[in-house]
């Protein structure tokens, strides 16, 4: 077969759908059936020797696939180097779970300084469960189920607006509109890490620092498909997939869940992120100057909506707390990064802070 002939791109792949028990045929074409959506490489395998030779055109439709599902409605699929794999024409990750010791390795594996790290907040109620966790806090990063509350709760929202179509160095936040099956945490990740104070940890030269300089321009289309098809960001998640606990990752599979980022805009509000909304959405106008994030009230804001009390659905949350390590004494220079502006704190004689600052707003406040 010559995958580059017009007339061989039209295949036929002996497939099983998981939902009913007989085999069926089906055509994927390469020049009519496929949206010209970001784009990976024509991948050709050939299986061993008596088995069926897989060849597909990635070309991935996000039209009515929820972007936080994997695709497992068919057996088509290419392996990717990386662990990664081709399901129905889309790139799929590897999931894994909302962990700080999981988090903190792909963190540091795209570049952020060792001097911020993740934190497991173990419980939502009651002040002392968070005595544990150092002040101030960046952004929180909740792992949720799809529930039926949420569900309707997320759709009603996204029919009274208009589609986010949001670039420039004047927004308050980055969002990423998300096209990676399975990328839920990484995504959930980068929302985090590229919002508010977090970004200015962010090391210089890094996978970070050039999905942050390269966004800021664009729109979420264009951010997406930037996304889709940075083979770094992909090696980056699925190092960190294979080397999270197995029998949790196969867990983690068989689960629908979600990730979902609250983060610090620029503007002060506090910020609902999630790649598979319709946009950034501003929970809360503005936070009090010495507001952290990991408050009760806090807390209470941004589950709203997670968990039904009268449900027998699964409802459980876990959530991430993002922070300063006090054990870490590396001095590291901040704001190496620029989102444009041309007059900002950095260019009006602000001198960079140093990592040995306790807090933002001075050594005692946080111990009080």
């Amino acid at each position: 077969m010559n995958l580059d002939d017009p007339k061989d791109k039209v295949i036929n792949i002996k497939m099983e759908l998981d939902f009913e028990g007989s085999p069926k045929e089906t055509q994927v074409s390469s020049d009519s059936e496929l949206e010209d959506l970001p784009t990976r490489k024509l991948v050709s395998r050939l299986s061993e020797p008596g088995g069926f030779s897989k060849a597909e055109l990635i070309f991935p439709d996000t039209r009515d696939i929820d972007p936080g599902a994997s695709l497992n409605l068919t057996s088509q699929m290419i392996l990717r180097p990386s662990g990664a794999r081709m399901i129905n024409n889309r790139l799929t990750f590897t999931k894994f779970e909302n962990k700080s010791k999981v988090m903190n390795a792909l963190a540091i594996k795209l570049g952020l300084s060792p001097a911020l790290k993740f934190y497991d907040v173990c419980s939502f109620t009651g002040t002392d469960s968070f005595k544990n966790i150092p002040r101030p806090v960046y952004a929180l990063l909740f792992s949720i189920p799809f529930t039926s509350t949420w569900e309707s709760m997320t759709r009603a929202k996204e029919m009274a607006k208009l589609p986010y179509k949001g670039s420039g160095p004047d927004q308050p936040v980055i969002w990423f509109k998300q096209a990676i099956a399975g990328a839920c945490g990484s995504m959930g990740l980068l929302h985090c890490l590229l919002n508010g104070q977090a970004h200015r940890y962010v090391l210089p030269d890094t996978v970070l620092s050039r999905l942050y300089e390269q966004s800021i321009p664009l729109g979420p289309d264009d951010r997406a498909t930037m996304l889709y098809n940075d083979q770094k960001f992909e090696d980056a998640h699925q190092a960190i997939a294979i080397l999270a606990d197995k029998a949790s990752t196969e867990k983690v599979e068989k689960l629908n869940r979600h990730y979902v980022a609250f983060v610090r805009g620029e503007d002060g509000s506090l910020w609902e992120m999630d790649g598979i909304r319709g946009g950034p959405i501003r929970r809360k106008p503005r936070l009090e100057e010495h507001e952290d994030l990991l408050t009760d009230d806090i807390l209470r804001l941004c589950m709203g909506g997670f968990v039904d009390a009268e449900s027998d659905e699964d409802t459980m949350c876990s959530c991430i707390a993002l922070a300063k390590d006090p054990t870490e004494a590396v001095t590291l220079p901040l704001n190496s990064l620029s989102r444009g502006h041309l007059m900002n704190e950095r260019s009006e004689g602000v001198q960079p802070r140093t990592f040995w600052d306790p807090a933002w707003y001075g050594p005692d406040h946080w111990s009080q």
